[in-house]
């Protein structure tokens, strides 16, 4: 006996991305951020700070007997600037509590809301950038959600 897949509502990723940026801006005094934004900013004034913008989408057939059925993946990107003065250990440190933080932000509801049936943080990954004259820690988190359409 075959179990119908059941279609999720949604194939655009902006409501996604609109979904992630508002809880994450519900919740910035929470996991210690200054600012969210949605979409990188050329200068961050204050920090720190967390940005949110869509990443790739992409869609694939899910077989012939499905009727048209698609599997999209929706990619979000999010990342954590800080820039504080004083020591650079510090920085990396927080930067790195931040964003396990914001992971576990992520996975309370890993539907987000309804719009995917599963979602999930892929990568986190630490660096540094330089924006303006400064150079600030940069963590990227790579979020995924799961989706299944009929076109």
């Amino acid at each position: 006996l075959l179990v119908p897949i059941m279609a999720s509502n949604i194939d655009r990723f902006t409501p996604v991305t609109q979904a992630i940026f508002d809880l994450m801006a519900s919740r910035k005094i929470q996991l210690g951020l200054e600012d969210v934004w949605y979409g990188d900013q050329t200068l961050t004034p204050r920090t720190p700070c967390l940005t949110v913008e869509s990443g790739p989408f992409s869609r694939t057939l899910a077989g012939v007997s499905l009727k048209g059925t698609t599997d999209n993946v929706i990619r979000v990107e999010l990342i954590i600037y800080i820039s504080k003065i004083g020591d650079t250990q510090v920085n990396i440190k927080d930067s790195e509590v931040m964003a396990e933080a914001v992971m576990d932000v992520l996975h309370e509801d890993v539907s987000i809301g309804g719009l995917v049936l599963h979602g999930y943080v892929t990568a986190i990954e630490p660096g540094r950038i330089r924006k303006g004259n400064s150079m600030m820690r940069a963590t990227r988190i790579s979020w995924q959600g799961i989706t299944k359409t009929r076109i």
